[in-house]
């Protein structure tokens, strides 16, 4: 009987772990999902002279930077009202530029993507050339200790899993 007691506490604490693993990960989704499944707002006046106009950059992995992250950025742009939303590559190879006419303004806008690895992101997020820093794996202990007086980037604010 003790040995099926010493069993039965067993799995009953593993599954108990399981479960809040699996409810805070489910958690950390539904917040996930609430942020990108807000509308936009459109693109109503964009200041400057200029007629071509750089929204954000995104630096790092090239398994999102390659196909992913221009398509997220062009369904961006679209939202957000953007006419004739294109992909020109860059003549660096793993680059891109998105980008989009606001017709009613005379303007251009555009997303720079730069595609080189996830450890380049951070590197180009440190010393302020990107504004997204994309990685396809999860932030690294030394990359954390870092930046730790500046941001916390295993906060759930910090991380968006795509």
């Amino acid at each position: 009987m003790t040995k099926h007691f010493l069993v039965f506490s067993f799995l009953l604490s593993f599954f108990s772990i399981v479960e809040a693993s699996v409810i805070e990960k489910q958690s950390r989704l539904n917040a996930s999902l609430n942020e990108i499944l807000i509308q936009p707002k459109i693109l109503k006046s964009i200041e400057g002279n200029e007629s071509v106009v750089t929204l954000f950059t995104i630096h790092g992995s090239n398994t999102i930077g390659g196909s992913l992250a221009p398509k997220i950025a062009m369904s961006y742009l679209k939202a957000k009202g953007v006419d004739n939303v294109r992909i020109q590559p860059l003549l660096t190879e793993n680059e891109s530029v998105i980008k989009g006419d606001l017709i009613s303004q005379g303007k251009t806008v555009q997303i720079k993507v730069a595609a080189h690895g996830s450890s380049t992101g951070f590197k180009s997020l440190m010393n302020s050339d990107a504004d997204i820093w994309a990685s396809s794996r999860p932030v690294k202990d030394k990359e954390v200790e870092q930046v730790k007086d500046r941001m916390d980037l295993r906060a759930p604010s910090s991380e968006h899993i795509l």
